[in-house]
């Protein structure tokens, strides 16, 4: 998985892209353009893959620690009408 400072590398090169995209409107290179436009496309699609792996890997680790925090609630909230003591 990519991390986070691999993507602040992709975005400035994307940057770099995107100014070498805007200089060659002026010169009407539409070969460049073309080639240009496909290199920009592919990385930012990169990058929008590995920020929804990210995304995923965040959201399930959240969701299982509310998941075990949950249960240990439970447990606690069972002892206590139980009138079991914890150990």
């Amino acid at each position: 998985m990519a991390s986070l400072k691999d993507a602040q590398k992709v975005t400035d090169e994307l940057g770099g892209m995107v100014d070498e995209l805007k200089s060659q409107l002026s010169e009407g290179n539409f070969d460049r353009l073309v080639q240009l436009s496909d290199d920009i496309s592919e990385r930012a699609d990169g990058l929008a893959d590995a920020f929804g792996s990210m995304n995923e890997a965040l959201m399930s680790s959240l969701g299982d620690a509310a998941a075990g925090g949950r249960s240990k609630s439970q447990r606690s909230q069972a002892q206590r009408k139980s009138g079991g003591s914890r150990s």
